[in-house]
């Protein structure tokens, strides 16, 4: 029951007949909202920060304002376009599956420069040979 009641206001705009990508973003806009998917959101960086996992927590931190510019990017574009459901649920799909969450790796990243008799390193990853070429 508690179900239904939360869902009412984005069921009744997915149910009509001639709805706009507007209509229908505004609707899922409002239902997160109602829903304090935000501060749900920010919960749960928190939760990462406390334990130490920062890359996730940062991760999190992105998630919310990437799906908001997204919405904006589609109310923009296609505002009044008249959508169906599976076109818009294809839309947002496409939409999520472009979107980056970035972060910087948490490691030590160390350049180091020298000549290669003075320089002593175990473990290399990559080098880059500053001024070679492949011509002789």
């Amino acid at each position: 029951m508690i179900f239904v009641e939360k869902t009412m206001g984005l069921i009744q705009v997915l149910k009509q007949k001639k709805k706009t990508v507007r209509d229908v973003t505004q609707a899922v806009y409002e239902y997160l909202v109602q829903e304090k998917l935000q501060q749900k959101i920010a919960q749960l960086e928190k939760k990462f920060q406390d334990r130490g996992e920062l890359a996730l927590a940062k991760e999190y931190a992105q998630v919310y304002r990437i799906v908001m510019e997204l919405f904006d990017k589609f109310v923009e574009l296609l505002g009044e376009e008249p959508v169906g459901l599976n076109e818009y649920f294809k839309l947002l799909d496409a939409g999520l599956e472009e979107a980056r969450v970035g972060v910087i790796p948490p490691s030590v990243v160390q350049v180091v420069a020298g000549d290669m008799q003075r320089t002593r390193l175990k473990d290399i990853r990559a080098l880059v040979v500053l001024g070679a070429n492949d011509s002789f």
